[in-house]
């Protein structure tokens, strides 16, 4: 692969990646669980941060491992596949624009908004209580929310699949590249656990990523609704 081609391509997956992690719930809730497994004690408290990312990691990478599989074995062509991100951006960049803004006067408080599906979902596991439990239930808890809050707003990690497809990338190329992809998408919370402990100091990070939430998901579905009409109308050819 030449050199200016992979630059290209990394280029395009820390984008994509960087907008998929900007999920201000799922930082309420490795804030919430950083926080509850202080109760234990501040050392368990880092190392059940450092399990829940590493977790993270490992299911990230694993549900895109099969969509990949999935899509290869259904053979869905790849105007249906275009089709899918037109509808997905669609519906995205719909609630996104509809959503009530953010209010930032609460500047350091982590609040999960209960209008995202994701918060819903992520208010009923209510994974926070589990935080005490040992450091395998906190990697369980990293595993369960990769295929659920996660999974639910992963549309460019899935427009990141697509285009895999259609630049017909072999196995190992996919993995490589899928691996630093999920890389790039848990550095944001990397930083954020940081934070958390002390060892990095960036004030009001939550609140500085609610206020910009609503734009990189609006850019993001903007992304998706692009890309899908590239691939409908084979312009990518």
């Amino acid at each position: 692969m030449d050199v200016w081609v992979l630059l290209s391509y990394l280029s395009y997956i820390t984008a994509m990646a960087l907008g998929d992690s900007f999920d201000p719930c799922f930082f309420a809730l490795v804030a919430g669980i950083f926080i509850s497994a202080t109760a234990v004690n501040y050392k368990y408290a880092i190392r059940a941060g450092a399990i829940f990312t590493v977790f993270v990691y490992i299911g990230y990478f694993i549900m895109g491992l099969i969509a990949k599989t999935l899509i290869q074995l259904a053979s869905i062509p790849i105007e249906y596949l275009g089709v899918f991100l037109i509808l997905y951006g669609g519906i995205t960049l719909t609630a996104s624009l509809l959503k009530k803004e953010s209010s930032i006067t609460q500047r350091d408080q982590f609040v999960c908004r209960e209008d995202d599906i994701p918060c819903r979902i992520a208010s009923k596991l209510d994974l926070e209580q589990y935080a005490t439990k040992g450091l395998i239930v906190v990697g369980l808890m990293g595993l369960l929310s990769s295929f659920t809050i996660l999974g639910c707003s992963a549309g460019l990690f899935f427009q990141y699949i697509i285009w895999t497809e259609t630049i017909h990338l072999d196995l190992l190329a996919f993995i490589l590249l899928t691996l630093y992809y999920v890389a790039v998408f848990v550095s944001p919370i990397v930083i954020l656990l940081l934070s958390l402990a002390g060892l990095l100091r960036l004030k009001n990070i939550h609140s500085t990523i609610i206020k910009h939430g609503r734009v990189v998901k609006v850019l993001g579905s903007l992304v998706m609704i692009t890309v899908g009409l590239i691939l409908v109308t084979g312009i990518y050819h």
